[in-house]
């Protein structure tokens, strides 16, 4: 059977229609007692950059939770919200004493309040560096032109080494 755009077609629609609208960049809508095959919505560009955007978002919020710096104390640490809250702790209650800090890996390192200031700035510095690249990202997105030039960008956060 040959089968067009637009077209009512009587009775339940056979497979052949189904093949032939998904190769066709089209779908099959049911009306009354008959199908007809219509064209799939082309997104226009503020639709895909809208959904890009939010592409984005999500892409910076799992570079957040992720988040690792390789600290300039020579081993790799956490650097999300929850480690940042947790050095504000320690740095609440340590004093003048040390504490014993787990590394990224699951090591024990023996660390003073200066070693923990300097942990904080390190996790507090990476996430600037992750706003700063997700704004960079969110430039592009908006000055693109095409849909195929937002379909080419991917999202990959770095993390800081110090």
């Amino acid at each position: 059977m040959k089968f067009e755009l637009d077209k009512y077609y009587e009775g339940a629609y056979p497979s052949e229609a189904v093949t032939w609208a998904n190769a066709n960049g089209a779908h099959v809508e049911l009306i009354n007692s008959g199908y007809i095959l219509k064209k799939n919505h082309e997104p226009t560009l503020d639709e895909v950059k809208a959904k890009k955007l939010e592409e984005l978002n999500a892409a910076h919020e799992a570079a957040e939770e992720n988040a690792h710096v390789v600290s300039s104390l020579g081993f790799t640490v956490d650097a999300n919200d929850r480690a940042n809250r947790d050095i504000e702790g320690i740095l609440k209650t340590i004093g003048d004493g040390s504490v014993m800090f787990c590394d990224y890996e699951n090591n024990f390192h023996e660390l003073n309040r200066a070693q923990c200031e300097t942990l904080q700035i390190e996790i507090i510095q990476n996430a600037q560096a992750l706003y700063s690249q997700k704004w960079q990202y969110r430039t592009q997105v908006e000055a693109a032109e095409s849909v195929e030039e937002l379909e080419a960008l991917e999202f990959t956060f770095s993390h800081l080494s110090f």
